[in-house]
């Protein structure tokens, strides 16, 4: 939950994702804009001795509603905060946006081999639901299956 009067301390320019801090909250505190980034690789700013992350807080100078449970980056880039870079998503939406697997062998997102068939298998999980796209003879096919797929099933 953000607070209202983070809105007195921060301005949000969102054409590049700054965040900047322009009203000291205590002595030693410094101007400028935030620059630690938390343990999961986001822009957090410390208000009030409690961080908040930075692209929550934009969503909240942006809209002036609080930041839904989930805020997710586009290009999955954490770090990049543009307006036009942020969406409201549920968990399926941000597991779509998820980049590949270390253990994925096919290299893409929901296509894999199934050697009993010899052939290329491309599915896609949506809200709890998995959905059979189609098994191809080689993986060029599957894959472009599955992005027409991901792009059809993704929201705006």
């Amino acid at each position: 939950m953000i607070p209202a009067e983070i809105a007195q301390h921060f301005s949000y320019d969102p054409s590049t994702g700054l965040l900047w801090k322009y009203k000291k909250l205590w002595r030693n505190d410094k101007l400028g804009t935030p620059n630690k980034v938390d343990s999961h690789g986001y822009l957090v700013v410390r208000f009030q001795k409690k961080y908040y992350k930075a692209h929550r807080i934009a969503w909240f100078l942006q809209t002036g509603e609080q930041p839904p449970v989930m805020v997710d980056h586009r290009n999955r880039q954490r770090l990049d905060n543009r307006w036009d870079n942020l969406r409201a998503a549920d968990a399926s939406v941000n597991g779509t946006n998820a980049k590949v697997r270390k253990d994925n062998v096919s290299g893409a997102t929901g296509v894999y081999f199934v050697v009993a068939k010899n052939r290329w298998l491309a599915s896609i999980n949506l809200r709890g639901r998995k959905f059979h796209i189609g098994t191809f003879t080689n993986k060029a096919d599957a894959v472009a299956a599955r992005s027409a797929a991901k792009n059809s099933f993704r929201p705006a």
